[in-house]
């Protein structure tokens, strides 16, 4: 199955790197992670070249629209079957999408999910 993760961030850094870290950590990488950058006032050019760098995608919105704006935009860039989202300051566990994938592929009819979340 083809995933691609979107991350909608506005005027992060730091979090979104952790966010990022996260991601390359997964035991099932996905196809594709798009960054959406949601009209940020601040300096993007090195998260964008640390972005592209990675294997990422970067995508700026002129003006700020909100997360879901950033989100949708993601969305319409991404090729993939499966959409994954992934908030600028949250971090994955290293096995969330292998174990969300195997779910999905032992539940065919399935169109979307969510999994259990832990709030620190």
């Amino acid at each position: 199955m083809k995933v691609a993760v979107i991350i909608p961030a506005y005027n992060r850094v730091e979090e979104l790197l952790r966010a990022i870290a996260s991601l390359e950590r997964q035991t099932h990488l996905p196809s594709e992670w798009i960054v959406v950058d949601d009209g940020s006032e601040i300096e993007s050019t090195p998260l964008r070249s640390r972005i592209e760098e990675a294997g990422g995608r970067f995508l700026a919105l002129p003006k700020n629209r909100g997360v879901a704006a950033a989100r949708n935009t993601g969305v319409a860039a991404s090729s993939a079957d499966w959409i994954a989202f992934l908030d600028s300051d949250d971090e994955w566990h290293p096995r969330k999408l292998e174990t969300q994938l195997t779910w999905q592929s032992q539940h065919p009819g399935t169109r979307i999910s969510q999994v259990h979340e832990q709030w620190v």
